[in-house]
């Protein structure tokens, strides 16, 4: 390693010295006081380079002017690599899902044209609705009030409370298949009975199929829901068996203004579909909807 040269370093010192005394007194002894001229600011960018001279191997004024158009330059190519960086993600979550949902609605490798039917998820009809929303009305209800109240528009409810869903578990990227239903040929795993539950939504994420049930909490609708329920579970875990993939079913309870469950109800729902919710067939969420949430979703109006 090449040695310190002190007598060089010494007389650069000095001459630092003696060019900070001169600027010194020039700038508090010399009138006007506090003058910076010309030639005072000179000799203190001379003093500048000679200090940083000293500090390092080699010092240049162009160097810094290049390095700053480097740093520029730097940042722009961050920002583009930024703004890539997000396009191929969206497209990788698109191709990903393309990719699922061809996979679910075609046939499997080793499977049987027939036999690779039966992971089809799709759409139901709209009869098939009809008598689905038909038989939740046909429920038992609590009695009627002494005035007549606005009837409730159960599918707007189930979209508001879908979305709501969707965006709190970060799942509105995903496209979504409301009325959703298991194709018929899912009774072959099922030797007791061909019926194909209708759930309200059906959505295939990155990593699993999830299926959304919509449920307005009340004094009567926990209680009446839990046989319909249990059907629901057992054809999702024979579905699940023979996909051999992450399938579950998320059960989102609605709590409505001025209504309540009793606890007692939804501590017996979570105890009896215990063996579900651990082996994560079954996810149960709560949301409470205020007047404000839900003042459109009358047929009358409020």
């Amino acid at each position: 390693m090449k040695g310190t040269n002190w007598f060089v370093r010494g007389l650069i010192i000095a001459l630092c010295i003696f060019l900070a005394a001169g600027i010194g007194y020039r700038f508090i002894y010399l009138q006007p006081a506090g003058d910076l001229g010309l030639g005072v600011l000179l000799v203190l960018a001379l003093l500048v380079v000679l200090v940083l001279s000293e500090s390092f191997n080699a010092f240049s004024i162009g160097s810094l002017l290049s390095l700053s158009r480097e740093v520029d330059k730097k940042k722009a190519e961050v920002s583009d690599l930024k703004t890539e960086n997000r396009e191929l993600r969206s497209q990788v979550i698109s191709i990903a899902t393309t990719v699922s949902q061809r996979q679910t609605s075609t046939n499997i490798v080793g499977l049987p044209q027939d036999l690779a039917r039966m992971f089809t998820v799709r759409a139901a009809e709209e009869t098939e609705v009809q008598e689905k929303q038909d038989a939740e009305q046909a429920a038992p209800e609590e009695p009627a009030p002494r005035a007549a109240v606005p009837r409730l528009d159960r599918r707007k409810l189930e979209q508001r409370a879908i979305e709501r869903f969707l965006k709190a578990n970060d799942l509105e990227q995903f496209p979504v298949v409301r009325e959703a239903k298991l194709m018929a040929q899912i009774e072959v795993l099922d030797p007791v009975s061909t019926s194909s539950p209708i759930f309200d939504a059906y959505l295939n994420s990155l990593d699993s199929e999830i299926f959304v049930e919509i449920r307005v909490v009340s004094q009567y609708s926990v209680i009446f829901f839990k046989e319909r329920l249990y059907v629901m579970l057992t054809k999702l875990s024979h579905y699940k068996a023979l996909k051999k993939s992450n399938v579950f079913m998320a059960l989102v309870l609605v709590t409505m203004p001025g209504e309540e469950a009793r606890p007692s109800q939804i501590s017996r729902l979570f105890s009896e579909f215990q063996p579900a919710i651990a082996g994560g067939l079954l996810r149960i969420v709560e949301f409470g909807f205020s007047q404000e949430d839900v003042a459109d979703l009358y047929e009358n109006g409020t």
